[in-house]
């Protein structure tokens, strides 16, 4: 069969047959239909990425260094097929297109061969989407914020100079024009404060005078996260105003979806809801006695922890889920670093095929 198939080829296809596309895209499928499988197995749990980070730092560099020792092998065993039958070299008759035609096979297989690991990690991100597929985010990320109303990750945030509303918290950002710098994830990045007074807004900024120590639930006027557009002032408000009205059970609530949430991302936590919603209320002034690790295995004071929720964590995979439901392929730096790639090889490979021996050599 391979024997007739090569034969009708060379008779009715000879571009075809001399550069061995047939073969060479069957083995292309073959091997991306490999790496595709291997992407998908791969993919463990949420667990595994919160634990170990972004897969390329674990399995993808192995599965890297084979990808480029199987398209060494491929190009090689693929090239030595097609330099054995030279039009150019042997003065074949050929028409003046035939030339383009066999440069735009060679590319189409240099690419192919170039794109094999590609294919890895679409099988990984597909198994992450299927994963993922009921997940809310833009609702996670709001269940979030909520939760950092009354979890504090961070006691700084509930000092009263953060308050969204009070004079000493507008002096005090506008004495300091920096305190709106946010890390990486955007945790701990103020939300938009009102609008100030027409004459306040006209006075020069002042030095911001000693503000109370207290440490406030009813100070804390920020979100923990900026990802899937879940942020904003609807949470914060609806925080202080179950705060207010004294509303334990909606607080009570809304850190058993905080819960609920953390053990579908899978991250660990050991957080009391009960507990929490009665802190809020341990006096009138709402005051803040309790902290929350972000993270259960970091602790700064080298004291032991109480209290932990790997809320950082949360907002990794929602980043990750996020940039890879919106992420497509084309357009990438994968993709121009496949086709610089393909397009140099072809290019190297085309100016042996079509010049001598010699003068190849001394053009290098």
């Amino acid at each position: 069969m391979i024997k007739k198939l090569n034969t009708w080829l060379l008779r009715n296809h000879p571009l075809l047959w001399n550069t061995k596309v047939v073969w060479a895209t069957f083995v292309l499928i073959l091997l991306h239909g490999m790496f595709y499988l291997s992407g998908r197995l791969s993919f463990h749990s949420l667990e595994h990425i919160n634990r170990h980070g972004h897969h390329f730092y674990n399995y993808g560099r192995d599965t890297f260094s084979i990808f480029l020792l199987i398209v060494f092998l491929f190009l090689l065993v693929w090239t030595l097929s097609y330099f054995q039958n030279n039009a150019f070299k042997s003065f074949y008759p050929v028409n003046r297109w035939y030339l383009m035609k066999e440069f735009l096979v060679c590319f189409f297989i240099c690419y192919g061969a170039c794109t094999i690991y590609s294919s890895y990690e679409k099988g990984y991100t597909h198994a992450i989407l299927n994963y993922t597929h009921t997940f809310d985010l833009r609702k996670d990320a709001q269940t979030l914020n909520l939760a950092a109303c009354f979890l504090p990750f961070n006691k700084g945030d509930f000092e009263k100079r953060q308050s969204c509303d009070s004079i000493d918290a507008r002096s005090f950002n506008a004495a300091m024009t920096d305190d709106r710098d946010t890390d990486y994830y955007g945790e701990g990045a103020p939300c938009d404060q009102p609008a100030q007074p027409a004459d306040y807004a006209q006075e020069p900024a002042k030095t911001p005078k000693p503000y109370s120590e207290t440490y406030s639930y009813l100070y804390y006027c920020r979100n923990y996260t900026f990802e899937a557009e879940g942020y904003g002032r609807s949470q914060i408000n609806k925080a202080h105003t179950w705060l207010r009205q004294k509303n334990k059970t909606a607080i009570f609530n809304a850190l058993n979806a905080f819960k609920a949430m953390c053990a579908r991302y899978e991250v660990k936590e050991n957080i009391d809801a009960a507990f929490f919603a009665n802190a809020c209320f341990a006096d009138s002034l709402h005051t803040v006695y309790y902290t929350v690790e972000p993270r259960a295995y970091y602790n700064t004071d080298g004291s032991n922890i109480d209290y932990f929720a790997d809320a950082e964590n949360i907002v990794q995979s929602i980043q990750m889920i996020e940039h890879e439901r919106s992420t497509h392929y084309v357009g990438t730096p994968e993709f121009f670093a496949a086709l610089y790639a393909a397009l140099g090889i072809v290019l190297f490979i085309f100016s042996f095929r079509i010049t001598g021996l010699r003068i190849w050599l001394v053009a290098l």
